[in-house]
């Protein structure tokens, strides 16, 4: 398309006023030049994302008895991941936790576990 820069400069949109010069069809081309780019990028990247993007997660399972020992047998499986007893204490619902953020779920669905050894109260989001 024969179209020429007249300065130096950043590339891309920012660069738009260094094709203006003697002939305005220079501006025009790199003009149409951007407009086909940004629309090949965005269906190029949209059908990319039906291949490669996941599903939607599915909904947060707890298989477990409320108490989680030390038996590695015991598992808790919170969407697709397993996490095989962590520690020796009692599961309990996030909602019960005193911790506000936890409790209403702000930081996601998830488990506690109050560890009958130790201080702290474990957090496990999912």
């Amino acid at each position: 398309m024969d179209v020429s820069r007249y300065a130096t400069g950043a590339s891309g949109i920012p660069a738009i006023p260094l094709y203006i010069g003697e002939n305005i069809w220079n501006l025009y081309n790199i003009l149409i030049a951007l407009v086909i780019t940004t629309v090949v990028t965005a269906v190029l990247t949209y059908l990319l994302s039906l291949k490669y993007e996941k599903d939607a997660p599915s909904q947060n399972t707890v298989s477990s008895a409320n108490e989680v020992s030390g038996v590695p047998d015991e598992v808790i499986t919170i969407k697709d991941s397993v996490i095989a007893t962590p520690l020796k204490g009692q599961l309990i619902q996030l909602q019960d936790v005193q911790d506000a953020a936890f409790a209403s779920e702000a930081m996601g669905k998830g488990i506690a576990i109050e560890p009958s050894e130790g201080k702290s109260l474990l957090h496990l989001m999912a």
